[in-house]
């Protein structure tokens, strides 16, 4: 059986989604109440909140380095947050996507 061809780029598009849809469902009441810039659960969640939405931005330049970077910090603070006790099951998704985006970059 031969693999999908093209499907690639309609893969990294869902993963892409995906990730917004996960931490958007999961983390919602936590996002959109009072700050608590001294929680560090708070700051992790923020961040990869952040480098999520800038990796869907660059999905839409030619050149792949916001991706690869965003990829790179959402690893790192899915790392962080499982260090932290936050949860493997929680944060080995984004994770795995981030590491994704560092090895793929835009390529379709």
């Amino acid at each position: 059986m031969k693999a999908l061809v093209g499907s690639q780029s309609l893969i990294s598009w869902f993963l892409r989604l995906g990730l917004l849809l996960y931490f958007y469902l999961l983390y919602n009441p936590l996002l959109f109440n009072t700050p608590q810039f001294s929680n560090a659960k708070y700051l992790i969640v923020i961040g990869a909140v952040f480098f999520a939405v800038l990796l869907f931005i660059g999905a839409f330049l030619k050149k792949e380095s916001l991706s690869v970077i965003s990829g790179f910090i959402i690893l790192i603070l899915s790392i962080i947050a499982i260090i932290k006790g936050m949860g493997i099951e929680t944060w080995l998704w984004p994770g795995l996507i981030g590491l994704y985006f560092i090895a793929y970059g835009n390529r379709h």
